[in-house]
């Protein structure tokens, strides 16, 4: 399922469901999802954007899960099913309502939220209003005190980031402008701003800084606009936590 086919962008659902006929359903499917928005993300590149239209992809992988809701409902709403299937809309970029939809289910549900989950709900909104909604249901869910004191929290960095990308520039620095400059957040940064914030920056962080632009700089080289490298240089993004298990 992580495989990209010479004739295809993904494996279709219908396959993934046979899957589903020789290991659990909620296995096979759940894994399908989790692999969608890694798939989106290399047809965005340089070297795979010639072979597939991507918009064609997106509303492709949308039509795929609406039918996954159509023919496995109750699968669906299991509640890891559910998170990965919000984030499968989400990253699919054309149906927010869809991606909203679940989220709103996923918060009926209550009980505890991981960062994860919290992060892809805000990288699932399409507007301003939309990202500021989800900000503000996870005030009551999440907990912004840092590791670190004294600095930015993640929860806070993944609301800056996407605060940035739907061109809020002025109301995320707002957010950063009283903290030492975070690794995760200063490639997005205008250089004067990161530059004022990193007067705190210890050098273990800056070091940090550093390598991060220059990984943006060589995502975006290869063909990815700010939305993919926002989720491929997460601390939650597969590409991140595949690397880390071979070391």
């Amino acid at each position: 399922m992580r495989v990209r086919y010479a004739d295809a962008p993904f494996i279709a659902l219908d396959h993934v469901l046979r899957i589903g006929d020789i290991v659990s359903p909620q296995r096979a499917v759940g894994y399908w999802l989790s692999c969608l928005p890694v798939h989106l993300v290399r047809l965005s590149t340089n070297w795979d954007r010639p072979l597939f239209d991507v918009d064609a992809a997106r509303q492709g992988i949308v039509r795929e899960l609406r039918a996954l809701e159509e023919k496995q409902p109750e699968l669906v709403t299991a509640p890891g099913i559910q998170k990965d299937l919000m984030w499968a809309y989400g990253a699919a970029r054309v149906a927010p309502d869809d991606a909203m939809r679940h989220w709103s289910s996923i918060l009926a549900q209550g009980g505890p939220l991981s960062l994860r989950v919290a992060e892809h709900a805000l990288a699932s909104t399409r507007t301003l209003e939309s990202v500021e909604r989800v900000w503000d249901q996870l005030q009551h869910l999440i907990s912004r005190a840092a590791k670190v004191p004294g600095t930015l929290s993640m929860i806070d960095v993944f609301y800056a980031q996407h605060l940035i990308r739907l061109g809020a520039y002025d109301a995320a620095l707002a957010v950063a402008k009283n903290y030492p400059l975070h690794p995760y957040l200063a490639w997005l940064l205008r250089k004067d701003d990161a530059q004022l914030l990193a007067r705190d920056t210890d050098e273990k962080s800056a070091f940090h800084v550093a390598r991060n632009h220059e990984r943006a700089d060589a995502l975006s080289r290869n063909g990815l606009d700010k939305e993919d490298i926002v989720y491929v240089m997460s601390v939650n993004s597969p590409f991140i936590t595949r690397g880390r298990s071979k070391t």
